[in-house]
């Protein structure tokens, strides 16, 4: 038995040593998208593009983009140190979600203002927004504050993707 005990305590201080880099690698994660992503939108924004591009009534002034999108990725952060915190030694799955989810959230960005295409830039962001949903599906089987956590995401994205819906409508699309 107390070999077993050995054992079950140094499972537990290794999976505490990985979540350690777990959390790092997913802020560092968040902030990358977050960094590229501002930088990419601000130099299409600076390049003239996006503002000649004929926009929805309901679409916000730039600047509350930023703001918004700094709320949501340390409201993404918080969900996923909650779930980390109720997962369990091989229940890992929420990982891989929260990294699509990053990788998906950043090529939205490539492709809308990086490569200027509206309807690129609308497929991935409907593809986004069910991102997103998973993700908040898969965080409730750890924490329900969690999967209410990524809701203003799921918000925000929908309304996103209304947003370039009517940018390509009211482009010629």
């Amino acid at each position: 038995m107390a070999h077993q005990l050995g054992n079950d305590s140094q499972l537990r201080t290794s999976f505490a040593n990985r979540s350690k880099w777990d959390v790092l690698a997913v802020g560092l994660g968040l902030l990358a998208v977050s960094g590229i992503g501002g930088w990419i939108t601000a130099q299409s924004i600076q390049t003239g593009w996006y503002a000649e591009l004929q926009k929805s009534t309901l679409n916000p002034p730039n600047s509350i983009f930023g703001p918004v999108w700094t709320t949501l990725y340390v409201l993404m952060f918080v969900a996923y140190l909650l779930v980390k915190k109720q997962s369990q030694p091989g229940q890992e799955d929420y990982k891989a979600i929260m990294g699509v989810n990053l990788l998906v959230n950043l090529a939205w960005t490539l492709v809308f203002f990086g490569s200027q295409s509206i309807v690129g830039g609308l497929a991935v962001i409907v593809a986004y927004f069910f991102v997103c949903i998973f993700t908040a599906a898969n965080f409730a089987k750890y924490s329900n504050k969690a999967a209410w956590m990524i809701a203003p995401l799921i918000a925000w994205v929908g309304f996103a993707s209304y947003l370039n819906f009517a940018i390509w409508r009211l482009n010629g699309g």
